[in-house]
């Protein structure tokens, strides 16, 4: 029962259902998935103790903007002569 319910109330469940049986899946083995999923969401809510996110896993991380290095010629010119010696 929490299954189906969750298959109709929860929305990354709601899809994940969807997808399966718009893939040909019987319904009870969508049931069955749904089900196996709610197990898994459930234990890493338990386990990590934090609460449960529907958006965990589908927005990426931004990458971190570098700005360019800007050098003087002096400081090149130093380098420069560091590495020839």
């Amino acid at each position: 029962m929490p299954a189906v319910v969750a298959r109709r109330c929860n929305p990354v469940l709601k899809a994940f259902g969807d997808r399966l049986a718009a893939a040909g899946l019987a319904p009870k083995a969508v049931i069955g998935a749904v089900m196996r999923k709610l197990l898994v969401l459930a234990y890493g809510v338990v386990k990590s103790g934090k609460p449960f996110d529907p958006a965990y896993g589908t927005v990426a991380p931004a990458a971190p903007s570098r700005a360019p290095v800007e050098y003087s010629h002096a400081a090149l010119a130093t380098a420069g002569a560091r590495a020839m010696t």
